[in-house]
């Protein structure tokens, strides 16, 4: 017993990401910091940072002050597991970026894309007033259960 609603009013998001991406020749770094906002005090949970890194690279070198990171040279893609983004925590990762050899610059921008949960939290507003339950044998259980999830969103860089 599920009901998804879309709303068409822009919405604050309830986490920001800082980038600093920079690919081009040997001084190719990447810079990322992610922190929590309009929160009212709850941290975010299973936040996870996507960089889909251009063909170009071959390997990315990085340190993470919380959570853990991973790249796979296959997909070219960067994964920086936060988990839990406390409300006055400030996680950064900060490394850099080899081209492969012969290559001194990206052809196309890294795509950046963040996911987290803000449970017991709805960032539209929307609230359950009333349920009405009709012929029912038995006696519901009075309770909602809220949960924000991004789904995805997309950084442009």
């Amino acid at each position: 017993m599920g009901s998804k609603a879309r709303i068409s009013f822009s919405i604050s998001l309830p986490i920001a990401l800082r980038h600093n991406i920079i690919i081009k020749g040997a001084n190719s770094r990447i810079e990322l910091s992610v922190s929590p906002k309009s929160t009212a005090g709850k941290p975010l949970e299973k936040v996870v940072v996507n960089v889909i890194m251009p063909p170009e690279v071959s390997s990315v070198n990085v340190t993470t002050s919380l959570g853990k990171s991973t790249f796979d040279a296959t997909t070219k893609t960067l994964v920086w597991d936060v988990g839990l983004l406390e409300t006055r925590s400030y996680p950064s990762l900060k490394g850099t970026i080899t081209l492969q050899s012969g290559c001194t610059q990206a052809s196309a921008a890294p795509l950046v894309t963040v996911q987290f949960e803000f449970p017991k939290t709805l960032v539209s507003g929307l609230r359950v007033a009333r349920l009405d339950l009709h012929a029912e044998n038995y006696k519901p259980y009075k309770g909602v259960k809220y949960l924000t999830t991004s789904g995805k969103f997309e950084v442009r860089v």
